[in-house]
Order: structure tokens, then sequence, then C-alpha cells
């Protein structure tokens, strides 16, 4: 939260009372008055007068500004501010609106030095649950924990729900070593419904990448832990499943992938598309496992809800052709990939080889070519799928020379 322009209302009663003081400037006694009654064309009017009378008139730059901020025009608002807080830096509205601009900006560093000198000159003031926060962040970035914490505690003592002040906590808290502490500190603030979920998938995203390899394999529950409790919060939502399903594939997880599909799959409102891929991610996994049978009938309940789905159709072609088992259904799939995706050399290459298998190697020689130009002379497979045809046509120097590439690249 930032701080607003509440305090504007004193100072104009301020800047009243002195403009009373000086009646030799009733321009801008006039636009001060314009500005209360929110005529704000004409306050601007009366203030650029101000301003090409006396360019040292700090509270018209200080009204300026405000009428910029006002219009979203944020570089306007910061060159005027500047120029009054330039002019009197002793002034605390000036500073304060000068940090709200910056943060605006999205120059935080800035905005927060302001800050931080403005609690230092008036701590009765500015001593809140924003700036204590803003100076546990800074005091944690010196590397000082223990600090850190005090003025986390002291900030969440002003708002005990303020989110900064609670991450901040988490993260000076794993800073010190209570490891257990962070994930718990962390785990609430993902729970909490007020935040919603894309904030908290950037953040988990980004904490994550801090983890090192045996992080990673020490804190595998507490990091799972994290993504769930996101997901208890947004029951509805697909995002924080996918995070998790993307987690269990980097823990080469089998049953968590397998779990985290199931319940991809039940999500309410899911494209048909996406059901069609998650059946066919698992039958993968399944032949990844060696349950074949399992793999085949995923193949089969994706096809039925989308017959031409050519990934699936691959895979299956070439499980088949991998175990000798009915080559023709094999065959019958294959040609479908390649009609849809003539250009794709996998998909060539399936069909090459079970037209190979099939005894049909002529028919498969020019398949295997067409692969070749599309890039499947990058792989070992496709290449030595070839010279196997090749040499089953009686053109074993060629078939030498496919497989001689193959050797050269180990």
């Amino acid at each position: 939260m930032r701080r607003t322009f509440l305090s504007i209302l004193l100072f104009l009663a301020c800047v009243l009372s002195w403009a009373q003081e000086n009646p030799s400037d009733d321009t801008l006694l006039d636009a001060v008055g314009l500005f209360s009654e929110g005529d704000y064309s004409a306050a601007r009017d009366s203030l650029n007068l101000v301003v090409a009378a006396d360019s040292t008139q700090d509270a018209a730059y200080y009204y300026l500004g405000l009428l910029d901020y006002s219009e979203k025009n944020l570089q306007g608002a910061l060159d005027n501010f500047s120029r009054a807080y330039r002019s009197d830096t002793s002034n605390l509205w000036y500073q304060e609106a000068l940090a709200s601009v910056y943060s605006a900006l999205g120059d935080n560093g800035t905005s927060n030095q302001l800050y931080l000198e403005l609690l230092e000159k008036d701590p009765k003031k500015y001593r809140s649950h924003f700036t204590l926060t803003i100076l546990a962040d800074q005091t944690l970035a010196k590397g000082d924990d223990s600090l850190a914490l005090a003025y986390y505690d002291q900030a969440l003592q002003y708002d005990p729900s303020y989110i900064p002040a609670k991450l901040g906590r988490a993260e000076a808290l794993m800073q010190a070593g209570r490891v257990a502490d962070s994930f718990a500190a962390t785990k609430e603030v993902l729970s909490d419904g007020r935040i919603n979920e894309e904030a908290k998938i950037q953040y988990l995203t980004s904490l994550f990448r801090t983890f090192n390899a045996n992080q990673w394999t020490a804190w595998k529950e507490e990091i799972i832990g994290l993504v769930r409790s996101v997901q208890q919060a947004h029951p509805q939502s697909e995002k924080p499943l996918r995070m998790e399903l993307e987690i269990m594939y980097l823990y080469t997880d089998y049953s968590g992938i397998m779990e985290c599909f199931r319940r991809l799959y039940l999500m309410p409102g899911l494209k048909t598309e996406d059901r069609v891929e998650i059946l066919g991610n698992m039958g993968d996994i399944c032949h990844q496992q060696g349950n074949e049978q399992a793999c085949f009938d995923y193949y089969e309940q994706a096809l039925r809800l989308n017959p031409d789905y050519a990934p699936v159709l691959n895979n299956y072609a070439y499980f088949l052709a991998l175990k000798a088992r009915k080559l023709h259904k094999a065959l019958r799939m294959s040609a479908k990939t390649v009609k849809l995706e003539p250009d794709n050399p996998t998909y060539l290459d399936t069909y090459g080889w079970v037209l190979y298998l099939l005894g049909k190697a002529e028919e498969a020689k020019p398949v295997f070519k067409h692969a070749l130009v599309y890039g499947g002379n990058q792989s070992d497979e496709v290449l030595a799928h070839y010279a196997s045809v090749l040499e089953s046509l009686g053109e074993k120097d060629r078939a030498e020379y496919y497989r001689a590439q193959i050797r050269n690249r180990k």
C-alpha cells in the first residue's frame, strides 16, 4: 500500500493562511481556492500565471504536481513535485508527494529512500506498517535478519494483515535458517483469499528460482505444500494444479504426475482438447513405466474424444510397431498423422518404419527421404531406421554411410 494525498487538506489550510498573510499574491490564493473547489482547469491556468511571474513559488509547483497526478501525467507530476521539493526540502508534504509519484513510476528504490527519510524526520507521523516494512526490507538486504525480523514484527503490530510485511518476514526467517517457520509463514500468505492467484503463482515462481538443487531435494514436501495451499484457496483454478504438475515432472514423481492429471481431468469447464492432451500424456507416462496396456487404454480414450489427435496417433502407432503388434492398425493411424502433418519428420519416421515392418521397404524409402529433408537427418533413430530400409533393399553402402553418421556424432 502506498501513502495517498490525505494530508492535502491540512496543507491547503496552511497555504490559505500563508496567502492571506501575503495579500500581494492574490493569484496564488485564487488558484488554491479554485483547486479546493475542484475547478482544476481554472486552477491550472492561475498556477501557470503564478510560476510565470515568480519561479520560486514552490506551493504553486506542488499544486501543479497534484493536478498532473490526478490526470495520470506522472512525468509532469514528478517534474513539478521535484521543483517544489528542491525549493523547500524541509516540507514533508512535498517529500511525501514526491515519494508517491516515484512509487507510481516504479522507482521503488528512490521512493523507499524518501519514505525512510520521512520516518526519520517525523517518526510519530510516518511510523506505520508501510514505512517499517520498507525499513525491514532495507535491513534484510544488508544481511541483518534479526533486526529485519524485529521491524517486520513491528509493522505487523500496526497491521497484522499487511502482505508485504508477512512475505518479508517469511524471507527473513529463511535467511535466518528457520526453514520450517519460513514455509509456515509463506503458506499462511498463500492461503489468503484476498490475494489473486496470479500474484501467488508469480511469487512462487520467483521463490522457487532461488532454491538450489539440494534445497529442491530436501524440501520436496514443503514446496508441494506451498503450491497446494494456493490450490485450496482457489479450488476452481487450473494454474496452481498445473504448477504442481510441473514440479512432479521435475521430481520424476510418476505417481504424483498421474494424480495431478486425474485431478486436472476432473476440473469443471475443461475443454475437450485439454482432456485429450491429458489422456495422451497419461498414456505416455504409463509407457515410460512399462505398463503398455494402460498406455493403450488411455490412448483409446483420447482418440474417442478426438480421432484426429496426431500426437496420440503417432505414439500409439509407434509403440505398437515396437511390439510388432497390430501393424495394420498402426499403419492406418500413422498414415493419418502424415496426412495431417506431411512434413513432420517424427511422424514420417513412424510411418516409414511401420511400412518397413510390413515388408514394404520400397514404399518406406521415399518416406524416409522426405523425413531427412525436414530435419530427420538430425535424429539418430531416423537415420538408423533408414539404414535398415536401405540395407533390406540391397543398398548396403548407403546404409553404412548413414550408420557412420550416427557413430561420428557420439
